[in-house]
C-alpha cells in the first residue's frame, strides 16, 4: 500500500569533505553556479565601467525648510568673506554667556504680564515666501558688496564717510551717547546736534545696523571691534528676568528695544555667535509678550493701542530672529498682515494709528514746521513690511497703490514756507520698500534720495561724515540718529538681497 507520505531523503552515514558535498550539490543543481559565474561578469563590468559625473539636467535640488535647530553651532563666516584669524576663547565677550537656547516658554518675560504668551509656530507657507528657513540667511547674502567695489553704487563714498563719524564718536563701552557724543571731539569746534539721553539704546542699535550692514560682524570685518563693544553694551542693558533692552522709563521705550533687538538678532545671526543667542532669545520673549492680543505693538507693552511704525521695527526683528533660528511666535506675523490691511484705505496709503490716516507728529510747532503731506513715511513702513511678509508688489493691486502714493513723495530736501519735507525716517523705509520692488520705481527714488542725501553731508571739521538732525526726528535722535539712519538708507542697495518685490 502505498503511503500518502512523500519519501524522506536517505540520511547520510559517510562524512565526505565540505569541497565533495558542495561539487554534489552543483551538479544536481547547475542553475545555481550559472548564476553565480552570470552575477561575478555584471560585477566585473560595472568595476571597469568609469564614475560619471551627473549632468546638470539630472540634479534636483530639495528645499526643506527645518525647525529652528536646538543647537547653534558655531561655524566660521560665509565663503565670501575674509577668513579671519582663529579667535583666542579668552578673547570672546561672551565666554561666559551659556550657550543653550532657552526652551520653556514659561520662563519668558511674558510672566510678567497679565497673560501668558503661546507661541504659535510660524506657518511653512509664509516662511517659504519671507524667505525664512531657520538659519539660512539667503536674505542677507549681498552684504558688504561695495566694500571691495567702491564705486559700484551711488553713495558709497557717503556710507564709508557716515561710518567713519560713527566709529570716531562710539564711547570705549560700546554706547552711542544721544547727547553727549560730542565729547570725543577733542579738537576743533565740537558738533552739535544733542538728542535725548533716553535713547541711547535705541540709536546704539541704529548705529550697530549700520556696521552690520557693512558686512561686519563680531567675527571679521574692518569694524569687527566696533560691533562687538556696541554688542556687548546692548548685552549688559538687558533685564535678565524681563528680557527688555534699557529702561521702560521712556513713553517710547518699546522704539528702542525693538530697534536693539534687530541689532542683536543680526548680529548673532550673521556672526554666528551661539553664545549671543540667549540674550537675543530673551530680547525676542519680551518683544512677542510686550504685543497686542491678536493685534501688534504700541508705547507700552499691551496697552490695547498699536501704530504701524513701531510694528514695522517690531516685525523686522521677528523676522530676522526667525531667519537665524530664534524661536518666534507665528501668530504675529499673521496678525501683523491683517493689521496692516485694516490700516490701509482704498489709495493705498497707510496710516500710522488710524485706517489711511496720517504720520506721527508731536502736538504744536512741531507738526507746524514739518507738515505731514510731505511724506508717506507709514506707507514706506507698510510696503517694506508687506513684502518681508511674502507679497508680491509686481502682482499684488494692494501694494501697487501702496507703491504709486509712495513715489509721489520721494525724497527732497525743501524747507521753505510750506515746511519741511525733511523725515529721514520716511526716506529709510521708503527706500526699503522700492528697492525690493524693483525697477524702475528703483532708479527714481535712488536717484531722488542720492541727490537729497549726498549734497547735505557735513564735510568739514568735527561733524565730517555726519547729517545736521534738521528733520522731523532729529530733536529726539540726535546727530548719532540722524547718521546712523541715512547711512543705513543709503545701504539699500545691498543691505537685504531682493527676495520676491522685484528684479
Amino acid at each position: 500500500m502505498n503511503s500518502p507520505c512523500p519519501s524522506l531523503p536517505t540520511v547520510r552515514t559517510d562524512r565526505d569533505s565540505f569541497q565533495a558535498i558542495m561539487a554534489e550539490q552543483l551538479h544536481h543543481a547547475p542553475w545555481v553556479l550559472l548564476s553565480v559565474v552570470l552575477h561575478g561578469l555584471v560585477i566585473a563590468l560595472l568595476w571597469l565601467i568609469p564614475a560619471a559625473s551627473p549632468s546638470a539636467e539630472a540634479v534636483v535640488a530639495t528645499v526643506v525648510l527645518p525647525e529652528a535647530p536646538a543647537e547653534f553651532v558655531e561655524v566660521p563666516p560665509p565663503s565670501e568673506q575674509v577668513e579671519p584669524e582663529p579667535i583666542d576663547p579668552e578673547e570672546l565677550i561672551f565666554a561666559a554667556e551659556p550657550s543653550e537656547q532657552p526652551t520653556a516658554v514659561a520662563e519668558s518675560p511674558a510672566a510678567s504680564f497679565d497673560e501668558t504668551v503661546d507661541f504659535a509656530p510660524v506657518d511653512l507657507a509664509l516662511a517659504t515666501n519671507v524667505g525664512l528657513g531657520g538659519g539660512t540667511p539667503a536674505r542677507y547674502g549681498s552684504r558688504g558688496l561695495g566694500k571691495g567695489r567702491r564705486g559700484a553704487f551711488p553713495g558709497q563714498a557717503n556710507v564709508e564717510a557716515g561710518l567713519r563719524w560713527l566709529r570716531d564718536h562710539q564711547d570705549a563701552d560700546g554706547r552711542w551717547d544721544c547727547d553727549d557724543f560730542m565729547k570725543h571731539d577733542l579738537a576743533g569746534t565740537a558738533c552739535d546736534g544733542a538728542g535725548d539721553p533716553l535713547h541711547d539704546v535705541g540709536v546704539t542699535g541704529l548705529a550697530l545696523l549700520a556696521f552690520l550692514g557693512d558686512g561686519n560682524t563680531l567675527r571679521g570685518g574692518r569694524d569687527r571691534d566696533v560691533v562687538k563693544r556696541g554688542v556687548e553694551w546692548l548685552r549688559e542693558q538687558q533685564d535678565h528676568d524681563t528680557g527688555c533692552l534699557g529702561g521702560q522709563a521712556s513713553q517710547h521705550f518699546m522704539y528702542d528695544h525693538a530697534i536693539a533687538t534687530l541689532a542683536l538678532c543680526e548680529a548673532h545671526g550673521l556672526s554666528r555667535y551661539r553664545s549671543l543667542r540667549p540674550c537675543a532669545q530673551r530680547a525676542v520673549d519680551f518683544l512677542s509678550a510686550a504685543r497686542n492680543p491678536y493685534g501688534a505693538w504700541r508705547y507700552q507693552p499691551r496697552s490695547g493701542d498699536n501704530d504701524v511704525s513701531i510694528t514695522g521695527w517690531a516685525l523686522m526683528a521677528l523676522v530676522s530672529a526667525h531667519e537665524f533660528g530664534l524661536a518666534v511666535d507665528g501668530r504675529a506675523l499673521a496678525d501683523v498682515d491683517v493689521y496692516l490691511d485694516q490700516m490701509t484705505d482704498a489709495q493705498g496709503r497707510v496710516g500710522y494709528v488710524q485706517r489711511g490716516g496720517p504720520s506721527s507728529r508731536h502736538v504744536g510747532e512741531h507738526e507746524a514746521a514739518f507738515p505731514v503731506d510731505r511724506n508717506e513715511a507709514m506707507t514706506g513702513v507698510g510696503l517694506f513690511c508687506k513684502v518681508l511678509l511674502g507679497h508680491d508688489a509686481r502682482t499684488d493691486p494692494r501694494l501697487q497703490k501702496q507703491l504709486a502714493v509712495l513715489m509721489r513723495r520721494k525724497p527732497a530736501w525743501e524747507v521753505g514756507a510750506r515746511g519741511s519735507s525733511l523725515d529721514f525716517y520716511a526716506w529709510y523705509y521708503g527706500s526699503y520698500a522700492v528697492y525690493q520692488v524693483g525697477e524702475p520705481h528703483w532708479s527714481h527714488w535712488s536717484n531722488a534720495l542720492t541727490k537729497a542725501v549726498i549734497e547735505r553731508q557735513c564735510r568739514e571739521g568735527n561733524a565730517a561724515g555726519s547729517w545736521d538732525p534738521v528733520d522731523a526726528w532729529g530733536a529726539d535722535g540726535g546727530r548719532v540718529y540722524s547718521t546712523a539712519i541715512l547711512t543705513l538708507a543709503l545701504q539699500a542697495y545691498y543691505r537685504y538681497a531682493r527676495c520676491i518685490g522685484g528684479r
